[in-house]
């Protein structure tokens, strides 16, 4: 599985989940909380650059392995 760079596109906090865009893509792809791996869920910021691995389901792509990018 490749790894992806991208972005935080949006995190709901309350409802557990988000999205992340890819650096070549403007579609968002959902996670859930359980596929954060650095930072926690809840440290999370709106256009943290991070990188993820994109999986195909039966109910579509999702991110999972999300680590934040230190630059």
């Amino acid at each position: 599985m490749e790894k992806i760079n991208g972005f935080i596109q949006t995190v709901l906090y309350k409802g557990g989940y988000g999205f992340v865009q890819p650096l070549d893509d403007d579609k968002g792809i959902f996670f859930y909380r359980k596929a954060v791996l650095k930072p926690t869920f809840e440290e999370l910021k709106e256009g943290m650059q991070v990188t993820f691995i994109i999986v195909n389901t039966p109910r579509g792509r999702k991110a999972i392995g999300i680590a934040e990018i230190k630059n």
